[in-house]
């Protein structure tokens, strides 16, 4: 469908959000911005209105497919 995608900046694999998701999940920044173009596709498929109903966390972390490892590493699954 036409109405099916998402802008996405040029600066956005650069941008300080992803930048500190990287830091704080002590994952590669490219792998981080996959992660989250995945996710906001995910999220807009699920969407009417821009609101995720009933998106509670298990439902979140299966959508972004990571979890941490004991140490506390992000780790996909």
């Amino acid at each position: 469908m036409a109405g099916d995608w998402i802008p996405i900046h040029q600066e956005t694999p650069w941008k300080r959000e992803i930048l500190a998701i990287s830091d704080v999940m002590k994952m590669p920044r490219r792998e981080v911005f996959a992660i989250m173009v995945e996710f906001w596709l995910w999220a807009q498929a699920q969407s009417v209105d821009g609101r995720l109903v009933d998106a509670g966390r298990f439902v979140m972390e299966r959508a972004r497919n990571v979890e941490p490892d004991d140490e506390g590493r992000a780790r996909r699954r």
